[in-house]
C-alpha cells in the first residue's frame, strides 16, 4: 500500500515527521549528494579489471569517481584525489560495518557490484528475483530482499496495523517470515526475514546519488505485480532535521510503497514511500542509508506490536486518514502577499495547464498545511518548493507567464527569514496562480 499522501497520521511509537506521513501513493534525492557514483550491482556476474580498477585497486569510490570522470570532465580531480589516496593509504573504507564479533546476524546486504551500466529491461529482469509482493489484511505492498540471510526490506507503514503478513516473490512463491519485525519509525522503514534462499538486490553507497540521475523503480501498483518505471532524481528535500528524502519523477501509484529505487548500475539508492498526486506525480522515497542503519543495529517489534501500530488508513487505499490538528494560536503571525496577477498572465497557457497548476497546487497544500500546522515548517516549505520546481518545468513551453510567476515566488521565499515565512512565500506565488485562474475563467462565462 504505497501511502497516497492526502493528510498525516502519526506512528505512536514517534512524533518526528516521515512516521507523520500518511504514507502516500507512491519520495527528493539524499544526504549529501556525493560527487561518486557508486557502481551499480547487477546480480551477475563482474566485469574483467579495468585500468582504473588497477589504480583504484579495487576500491569502490575510487572506481565510481574515476568512472564518472568518463562522462564529466569535472571530475578528473575528484578521480585523481582518489587514486592518490588509495595509493597512500589503501582502500577507502566504504559504509561502515560493525567488527565481525559484534555484527548482527544479519548486517551484510546486497549482491556484489559490477560496472555494467544497465538497460531498464536488463535492470528488471535481474532484480525480479529478489522483488516480493507484501499483503496484508489491512492491503498490499512492495518489498524487496537485500540479504543473503533472507531480509526483505519495505515501509513500515506497509504493514503497520496489520494482523497477518504475507509476502510473495513474483513467481507466486509464499515466503515463510519469522515472527520479529525490524522497524524504525522515525524514517518508515522495516525489515521482515524468511528462511527461504532468494537472490538479494545490491544496495548503493549511502551517497551514491547525484541530481539527475536516472532511476528505475520496480513495484506492484493497486496489486498489479513487478510493475516498471523510469525517472530521474529531481531533488533532496529536508523534512527535519534528521531526516531527508529523495523526490524523483519515477511514477510511483498505490501498491509500490517498500518497493526498491535503483540507479541505472542495478543497485538500490531507496525506498519507495509517498506521492502527492496532482498535474505530475511527485514521488519521494527513503535513502537506503536508513535502511542500512536499521540492518546495522536492529530494533525488533514483535507481531503483536506491529498489530498495535496506527495504520496509514483506517479502511483502505482509499480512506482518508484522520488529520490532527494544530493550535493557530501557537502559529506565528506572518502577512500575506499574494501577487495580483492580470490575465495576460496566462498568454500560451492552455486548459491542461491549468489544471496541472490547480491538480498539483492542491495536493502540495493537502501535504505541506498539516506540516505547518504541527510547526513542521521546514518540511511545509520544502515540499512546496518541490511542489514549484516540479510544476514550473512540467508546465508547456508556451506558458512562459506561470512559469516565471513560479520561480519568482521560489525567488522571493529563498530570501526570507524563516522556514514559516519561506513557506508562505511559496503558498503566496500558488494562491496568486490560482486566483487569475480563476479570474480569467469568470470573465470568459461574462
Amino acid at each position: 500500500m504505497l501511502a497516497v499522501v492526502r493528510r498525516i497520521v502519526f506512528f505512536p511509537t514517534s512524533r518526528r515527521f516521515v512516521s507523520k506521513l500518511v504514507f502516500g501513493a507512491g519520495a527528493s534525492a539524499l544526504l549529501l549528494v556525493s560527487s561518486c557514483l557508486h557502481r551499480g550491482s547487477t546480480i551477475g556476474q563482474r566485469e574483467p579489471a579495468s585500468q582504473d580498477d588497477e589504480r583504484c585497486k579495487g576500491d569502490e569510490k575510487c572506481l565510481d569517481a574515476c568512472r564518472l570522470a568518463e562522462r564529466d570532465s569535472g571530475m578528473l580531480g575528484q578521480c585523481a584525489d582518489m587514486r592518490q589516496k588509495v595509493a597512500t593509504l589503501g582502500a577507502v573504507p566504504d559504509d561502515p560495518v560493525p567488527a565481525a564479533s559484534e555484527e548482527p546476524d544479519w548486517s551484510r546486504a546486497g549482491a556484489a557490484r559490477s560496472h555494467e551500466r544497465l538497460a531498464a529491461p536488463e535492470l528488471f529482469s535481474r532484480a525480479l528475483p529478489s522483488i516480493v509482493y507484501i499483503r496484508t489484511d489491512l492491503g498490499a505492498g512492495t518489498g524487496f530482499v537485500v540479504s543473503a540471510k533472507g531480509v526483505i526490506a519495505t515501509n513500515l507503514h506497509v504493514i503497520a496495523g496489520a494482523k497477518k503478513i504475507q509476502a510473495f516473490l513474483m513467481n507466486g512463491a509464499e515466503l515463510k517470515l519469522k515472527p520479529e519485525v525490524a522497524a524504525d519509525p522515525e524514517h518508515d522503514v522495516a525489515a521482515l526475514q524468511t528462511d527461504m534462499n532468494v537472490a538479494p538486490v545490491a544496495l548503493a553507497h549511502v551517497n551514491a546519488v547525484i541530481m539527475g540521475q536516472k532511476v528505475i523503480v520496480i513495484g506492484n501498483p493497486l496489486g498489479l505485480k513487478a510493475t516498471l518505471s523510469e525517472g530521474i532524481v529531481s531533488g533532496v528535500r529536508e523534512m527535519d532535521d534528521k531526516t531527508k528524502v529523495l523526490q524523483i519523477t519515477a511514477p510511483i501509484s498505490p501498491g509500490s510503497s517498500g518497493g526498491p529505487i535503483f540507479n541505472e548500475y542495478g543497485e538500490v539508492i531507496g525506498i519507495s514511500t509517498f506521492v502527492i498526486l496532482g498535474g505530475s506525480n511527485l514521488g519521494f522515497g527513503m535513502p537506503i542509508r536508513y535502511l542500512k542503519e536499521l540492518m546495522l543495529t536492529p530494533h525488533f517489534l514483535s507481531r503483536e506490536e506491529v498489530a498495535k501500530l496506527t495504520p496509514p488508513h483506517s479502511s483502505g487505499d482509499d480512506a482518508e486518514p484522520e488529520e490532527k490538528s494544530a493550535d493557530a494560536s501557537d502559529l506565528p503571525l506572518i502577512q500575506r502577499d499574494i501577487p495580483q496577477h492580470d490575465v495576460k498572465l496566462l498568454k500560451g497557457c492552455g486548459q491542461g495547464d491549468y489544471r496541472q497548476i490547480r491538480d498539483l497546487i492542491a495536493e502540495a497544500v493537502k501535504v505541506g498545511a498539516p506540516l505547518y500546522n504541527s510547526k513542521n515548517f521546514r518540511a511545509c516549505a520544502q515540499i512546496y518548493e518541490g511542489a514549484s520546481s516540479d510544476l514550473e518545468r512540467s508546465l508547456a513551453a508556451s506558458c512562459k507567464g506561470p512559469k516565471k510567476a513560479l520561480a519568482d515566488g521560489r525567488k522571493k521565499a529563498s530570501k526570507q527569514a524563516d522556514d514559516a515565512r519561506r513557506a508562505w512565500a511559496l503558498r503566496d506565488s500558488f494562491d496568486g496562480l490560482t486566483r487569475v485562474i480563476d479570474k480569467l475563467e469568470a470573465q470568459s462565462k461574462q
